[in-house]
């Protein structure tokens, strides 16, 4: 049995792109768009078996697959900002 057999770590990706566009002096209107969990990487949670000897190492669980899995979200907006 070796210790240092993990499963993956979390991977989500979270970003946001946004523009300006002036109105007046001091009024903007903004539009932006938020993504998380932008690449929508899975996430499986632990392995069946980390013993190296056992028939099922490396494989992934089957009560684990989609449990954790977190979707991807985009967040559209308009805003005007004074």
């Amino acid at each position: 049995m070796f210790p240092d057999v993990r499963s993956k770590i979390l991977n989500v990706w979270d970003s946001s792109i946004y523009k300006e566009f002036p109105i007046k002096e001091r009024v903007r209107w903004q539009v932006r768009a938020d993504f998380h969990n932008t690449f929508n990487h899975p996430w499986f949670g632990n392995l069946a078996s980390n013993n190296v000897t056992n028939a099922q190492f490396g494989q992934v669980s089957v009560s684990s697959i989609d449990d954790t899995s977190e979707p991807r979200l985009i967040v559209l907006v308009m805003k005007i900002v004074f």
